[in-house]
């Protein structure tokens, strides 16, 4: 399928656009966010590029062997696509630690017990669907999400798998990364990766011409 507005020749109007959409988004979720710790995070704004695979993991100081938490989540509807979220691990432990306060058990993120795998698995689930739901709400779209994929591995492990998924289509995907960091410099990262048909319809519903 051919489209009239081509990622590969987005203009600064466009990055400008898809920026605005990552800040709504990851505004909402980062109040959640915020709120759960108790503290102020800063928000920086979102970065939008056109990017080969093996340049993903740049966002991340490229440190594949790191452990993250991670979870990835399908958004279909008007608008296709996929959200990643990514925390450091310690960061990720220091959530767990704010939200289970009465929990005695340690808290070792690569030995969670049922109780602590199931708050981080519906902590990812609010934080992705704020983000999608402010996106759907600023785009009036309809959009659905799947339950997300929750995991704590290698960072390059959790890349690899979002690259089965979507660079089994595409040579080259669009990146709206949305970044958050803390007082401590601990990170957040939300991913928002739409295909190439939604990103002409998120043009379109903007009301931005390509030139």
């Amino acid at each position: 399928m051919s489209f009239s507005y081509s990622v590969k020749e987005m203009n600064e109007m466009h990055k400008s656009a898809l920026q605005e959409i990552g800040n709504i988004g990851m505004g909402n979720a980062t109040k959640s966010l915020a709120f759960i710790l108790d503290n102020q995070l800063k928000l920086d704004l979102p970065s939008v590029e056109f990017l080969e695979f093996d340049k993903m993991s740049d966002f991340l100081d490229g440190q594949d062997e790191n452990i993250v938490l991670s979870a990835i989540t399908s958004i279909t509807g008007e608008i296709n696509g996929t959200v990643v979220l990514v925390i450091r691990k310690n960061f990720a432990m220091r959530i767990l630690q704010k939200i289970l306060p009465g929990d005695d058990s340690e808290i070792n993120i690569d030995d969670l017990n049922e109780l602590q795998t199931s708050a981080l698995n519906e902590l990812c689930n609010i934080f992705i669907g704020s983000y999608t739901s402010a996106v759907a709400t600023f785009l009036d779209a309809d959009i659905k999400i799947s339950l997300p994929y929750v995991c704590i591995d290698m960072l390059g492990a959790v890349l690899s798998s979002v690259a089965v998924e979507l660079f089994t289509y595409y040579d080259n995907i669009l990146v709206v990364n949305n970044y958050i960091e803390s007082e401590d410099e601990e990170s957040f990262h939300m991913f928002y990766l739409p295909d190439e048909e939604s990103y002409e319809k998120i043009m379109l519903k903007l009301g931005i011409q390509n030139e």
